[in-house]
């Protein structure tokens, strides 16, 4: 199951299991279970077949004996037909060609992030995934070959060595050294308008709203068309203290969304706001690094009646908007516009019509306070609303000849 490199007892504990290198060999890897699988189709010598890619997960200082200090530091890939395995990693090959374990003593690599896998959509075949580490590095597995023995894994990104983030890491506020968050959202990967291969990553704790001084950041990377075992930086967000990723980001129509949370700087005591941002991928003609361009404008255009108590990113670049009472928001979808709308005359009566083309729409929706005015109903006439909002966007959609019947993304 190691795959072609033989077992490294130097960095392996095999000393938990009485010496035995079998054993350990045996033993799962797997720690909590906090890394999402990930479902797609890959080549096998020569057929198709469905698999399951996961990370080993996070530290789990509950177990104890025989693989115990491995806990984690694996990537699996399951057969979904048969159940079996067709590859546990527990390398990498760096860029100098050698493979370095997952567990190096000084730097250890627990996949406490979900994988993406590109393609991972019905009828296509995956040839490349991406998964994070609990140190904020981002590593890829390569699918091109069709016998899983083939098949590697690289370190993509690494935030601490990168020169490009410690400028931005200064001028967002930071002091000291960078420490940075786990990389544990799914990433987002695609395709942008010249076929390059675009990856956004966010780092942060997942289900936790402080940064526990970590800097928190969402940065898009390039994979290098000559090297493509890395990645180079594209852009990147990096947020101030106090600020943190709170879901993981998606792209359409070569456009990036994600929420955020911000602490009050006053008295961290208080409840924070939620931000959702929408970045455009960069192009060639992009400056690279700090040309973050928003992409929703001075007045985002709402479906249906616009929120009350909207806050809209004071720069010129428009790169967010949220609430301006306190609120948390876990996630975002792109979905496919309604037919048809629905609505209340005078009489309470239902009044049904039809709806114009429609267009994909970016909702946000998470729990709040009664007197809550981030929603787009009319709060007088159904009281009860109020005990779930949400926001939802109108967005342009991809040009093309035809009408989809949707647009989903599903997690």
């Amino acid at each position: 199951l190691s795959g072609v490199v033989s077992p490294d007892s130097s960095y392996w504990n095999v000393a938990e299991c009485g010496n035995n290198e079998d054993n350990f060999w045996q033993s799962p890897l797997i720690g909590l279970s906090v890394s999402e699988p990930e479902i797609a189709t890959v080549i096998v010598n020569g057929a198709q077949r469905p698999v399951a890619v996961f990370g080993g997960g996070g530290n789990d200082l509950n177990h104890s004996g025989c693989g115990s200090s491995g806990s984690g530091m694996a990537i699996y890939v399951v057969d979904l037909q048969t159940g079996s395995i067709l590859r546990r990693f527990t390398h990498y090959t760096p860029a100098a060609g050698t493979p370095t374990s997952f567990m190096h003593p000084s730097d250890p690599n627990r996949f406490v992030g979900s994988p993406a896998l590109l393609d991972s959509s019905t009828g296509a075949i995956a040839t490349r995934g991406f998964i994070g580490d609990a140190a904020g590095r981002l590593f890829k597995i390569d699918f091109l070959e069709t016998d899983p023995l083939d098949w590697e894994v690289s370190l993509f990104f690494d935030p601490s060595d990168s020169t490009d983030l410690d400028g931005l890491y200064s001028s967002a506020g930071h002091s000291g050294s960078p420490e940075w968050g786990p990389g544990a959202y799914r990433p987002a990967a695609a395709l942008d308008a010249n076929r390059n291969v675009m990856v956004v990553y966010g780092l942060g704790e997942v289900g936790d709203v402080v940064t526990n001084d970590q800097a928190q950041a969402i940065i898009t990377l390039m994979e290098d068309r000559t090297n493509p075992e890395t990645g180079t930086v594209a852009w990147a967000e990096v947020f101030p203290p106090g600020e943190k990723v709170t879901g993981a980001p998606i792209i359409f129509n070569n456009q990036v969304y994600f929420p955020t949370y911000a602490l009050p700087t006053a008295n961290v005591c208080d409840p924070g706001f939620a931000r959702i941002w929408g970045l455009r991928l960069p192009d060639s003609d992009d400056t690279r690094i700090d040309d973050v361009v928003g992409v929703f404008g001075s007045n985002p255009a709402f479906a249906g009646p616009d929120p009350d108590g909207i806050i809209v990113d004071p720069t010129a670049q428009f790169r967010y908007f949220g609430p301006d009472e306190p609120t948390l928001i876990r996630g975002l979808t792109v979905t496919l516009g309604a037919l048809c709308s629905v609505d209340v005359d005078a009489a309470g009566d239902p009044v049904f019509s039809a709806g114009d083309r429609p267009k994909p729409q970016l909702i946000a929706q998470t729990s709040g306070p009664v007197d809550n005015e981030f929603r787009n109903t009319d709060a007088s006439s159904n009281p009860a609303q109020n005990a779930l909002d949400r926001v939802v966007l109108d967005i342009e959609p991809p040009a093309s000849q035809t009408l989809p019947l949707s647009w989903s993304l599903i997690y």
